[in-house]
């Protein structure tokens, strides 16, 4: 596999909370690189409900249900503070996160790091800022993907 044969699919992700009965909304990128098969679970402005972080349990379950995600599954936190605080800094934090025992550990990752343990290029990696700002009144139009 070549790095033009990297897939890449945008979606949005609709997520079960913390709390019953709760749910949120996140952009999620997958990306199929040589070695692993990425999921970037972005948190996007106007999330109904809990963060990505807050809800990292209801966002891995939802993927390994609907995309039945091998063992060669790598699951990224994603926050761009432009697209969901409106500041530049400190810009996009990427973090892998593990579950072991029920228990969320976060690593943080620069992307070209990330890009060379998947095998992938770094563009492969980056959401565009448009998918990541929804407007409020979209809250009440549902979800689908972009």
């Amino acid at each position: 596999m070549s790095a033009q044969d990297v897939k890449t699919r945008d979606r949005y992700l609709v997520f079960p909370g913390f709390v019953p009965g709760s749910w949120g909304v996140c952009h999620l990128r997958i990306v199929r690189g040589q070695r692993k098969t990425l999921y970037i679970a972005s948190e996007i402005r106007h999330n109904p409900g809990p963060s990505i972080t807050n809800a990292i349990h209801g966002i891995w379950r939802t993927v390994q249900g609907e995309h039945c995600a091998s063992n060669n599954a790598v699951l990224v936190e994603h926050y761009s503070d432009a697209a969901v605080y409106g500041d530049k800094w400190p810009g996009n934090r990427l973090a892998i996160v593990t579950i072991r025992k029920g228990r969320p550990s976060w690593q943080h990752i620069t992307s070209k790091a990330l890009a060379t343990a998947v095998g992938c290029s770094v563009a492969n990696l980056v959401v565009p800022h448009d998918r990541l700002v929804i407007p409020a009144q979209a809250e009440n139009m549902g979800c689908r993907e972009p």
